[in-house]
Formats: structure tokens, C-alpha cells, sequence
């Protein structure tokens, strides 16, 4: 926006252009998108506060010909083709960034952007991840009669727990992918394997994330409080928070499409 500002003509006798003129010219001049104006002053150094301007210059190389055509939409697609993201497992790095948006995606709350990403990260401050680190005695799964090794993925899926939560949690993700399609990949990471809608897949994304905060809040009231919830418990805690998401989709989209997307759950 602050190089349309300076560049687009339709912006010319405008109090931002004329700021910016005085800023940036010599910037915009090194990369060859203006010329420096001899009848106007200008300043020989980029102020703190426009210095990032140049930095996202000098790191990016973009059709500067065409720069009064540019649109933040357009930047945004071309820096995410750019982007590499850190590597996830044994995945292919186009797998990785697919796993690195679906952590970020928007459609969930910031919470379970938090925890999706701390999965990813593999750095859930489980007993393995503390004991490796000298801050827990033992590695092994806080609850009585498992005796696992607490890995970042065992109170979210491996725990005898965890397990029978999902499977009594199935009747509900069911409603938008078949049970076949929801697999370690899709809870962790958000691949699903098969061809499914946006909608569905959203859904089924977000459900799932609501699972994996109920398993880890159940864990820590588990190490925390030692107070043991059920799974009985565990499942209607997270159902009970099925409603945050169901609102926001009515919000945004309406009752009736919400209601459409979520079945039988009350707007």
C-alpha cells in the first residue's frame, strides 16, 4: 500500500503521497520503479518506521514493471509460492506446507491454532518432551494402567484413553467424513486422504481439533489437579465446545448454512 501510494498517479495530490514521496524516492529510485523529482525535496535515508519497505524490497524480486497493478491479494499468493516452511517428518515439502497452513488455518480459534501447531512442532510439553530436557523424572504416560511413553502424539491418539474417546467421538465425525478417511495423519497433521468439500473437510478439521483440546485439558487436570474425567466426560467437553464454531459459522455465514454445514447441532 505505501508503494501505490508513491507510485499510482491516482494518488498524486494526496498528504500520503507527498510523505512518501519524501521517504521512499530513493529507495524506489535504486530498484528502478521512479525517478527521484529535482524540483522536490527528498530524504537521503529511510525513516525506522518505513525501513521494512525496503527490507521486503531487497528480500523480494517481483515483476516491478507492472507495481501499479499491485494488489495485496497478489503479493500474498506470490510470497506464499515463495515461502519454504520448515520440514515435518518424512512428509515432501509441498506436504509440509499443506500441514503448515492447515496449523495456521483461519477457520480454527487461536487455541487450537496454538496446539495444532505445537503438534506440528512436535514441542507439546508432554513427559517426553520435559524429560529429555530435565524437567520431568520419567517419560511415561501420567495415567494409571497405560505405563506408554508420553510422546507428543500419545495422549492425543495412542493413549488407551485417547482411543476410547475417539471411538465413542466417531458417531460425530462421521457426519462429515467416513470414518476410513479419518486417520493419524488427518488428527495430527489434517490430511485426509480421498476426495471430500472444503466444507467437510473443514469441519472434520475443526471437530477433531476440539477432540485434541478436550484429550490435552482431561491430561493436564490429569498431572495438575490429579482429577481423572471419564471418557464420557472427556467427550462432552469437547462437544460442549462444538458450539464456539457452530456460532462463528452462523455469524459469518448465517443460521441457515451453519446449521446446513453442522447437521442436527442447534444455532
Amino acid at each position: 500500500m505505501c508503494i501505490k501510494l508513491r507510485v499510482n498517479l491516482q494518488y498524486a495530490n494526496s498528504k500520503c503521497h507527498y510523505v512518501l514521496r519524501f521517504y521512499l524516492s530513493p529507495v524506489l529510485r535504486k530498484m528502478g520503479l521512479v525517478t527521484l523529482p529535482r524540483n522536490a525535496p527528498s530524504s537521503w535515508t529511510v525513516p525506522y518506521h518505513l525501513s521494512f519497505v525496503e527490507q521486503f524490497l531487497q528480500e523480494n524480486t517481483f515483476d516491478h514493471r507492472s507495481i501499479r497493478q499491485w494488489s495485496a491479494r497478489n503479493v500474498l499468493k506470490a510470497l506464499r509460492e515463495k515461502e519454504t516452511g520448515d520440514p515435518v517428518g518424512w512428509f515432501p515439502e509441498q506436504t509440509a506446507k499443506v500441514i503448515w497452513r492447515n496449523a495456521s488455518s483461519p477457520e480454527l480459534s487461536n487455541k487450537h491454532q496454538d496446539v495444532a501447531w505445537l503438534v506440528v512442532r512436535r514441542a507439546l510439553p508432554v513427559r517426553f518432551f520435559m524429560h529429555a530436557r530435565s524437567l520431568a523424572l520419567s517419560a511415561q504416560c501420567p495415567r494409571g494402567g497405560c505405563g506408554g511413553e508420553e510422546t507428543v502424539g500419545h495422549p492425543l491418539l495412542e493413549c488407551v484413553f485417547a482411543k476410547q474417546v475417539w471411538k465413542e467421538m466417531q458417531w460425530f465425525l462421521s457426519r462429515f467424513i467416513p470414518s476410513s478417511s479419518v486417520t493419524q495423519e488427518s488428527v495430527l497433521y489434517g490430511l485426509f486422504p480421498g476426495t471430500h468439500t472444503e466444507t467437510n473437510i473443514n469441519c472434520c478439521w475443526r471437530t477433531i481439533n476440539l477432540v485434541k483440546d478436550a484429550l490435552w485439558s482431561a491430561r493436564n487436570l490429569l498431572v495438575f489437579q490429579r482429577k481423572e474425567l471419564s471418557t464420557t466426560e472427556c467427550c462432552r467437553l469437547a462437544y460442549s465446545k462444538v458450539q464456539d464454531y457452530v456460532l462463528r459459522d452462523a455469524l459469518k455465514l448465517g443460521a441457515a448454512t451453519a446449521k446446513a454445514q453442522w447437521g442436527k447441532t442447534t444455532v
